[in-house]
C-alpha cells in the first residue's frame, strides 16, 4: 500500500462505525423527545377542550 493507504482505510472504517453508532443514539434520543412533546401537546389540547366545553354550558 502506498502512503499509508491501509491505515487510512482502517481509520475511515473505524470512523464510519463510530458515526453510525452516534447517529443511531441521536435518532433514538430525538424520537423520545418528539414522543414526549407529542404527549404534552395532546394533554394540553385535551385540557383546553375540556375547559372550553365546560365554560360553554
Amino acid at each position: 500500500y502506498l502512503n499509508g493507504e491501509k491505515l487510512r482505510l482502517w481509520a475511515n472504517r473505524r470512523m464510519d462505525l463510530a458515526q453510525a453508532k452516534r447517529d443511531a443514539k441521536n435518532l433514538a434520543k430525538l424520537k423520545k423527545t418528539q414522543e414526549a412533546d407529542t404527549l404534552k401537546a395532546t394533554a394540553a389540547g385535551s385540557q383546553k377542550s375540556i375547559k372550553s366545553s365546560g365554560s360553554s354550558k
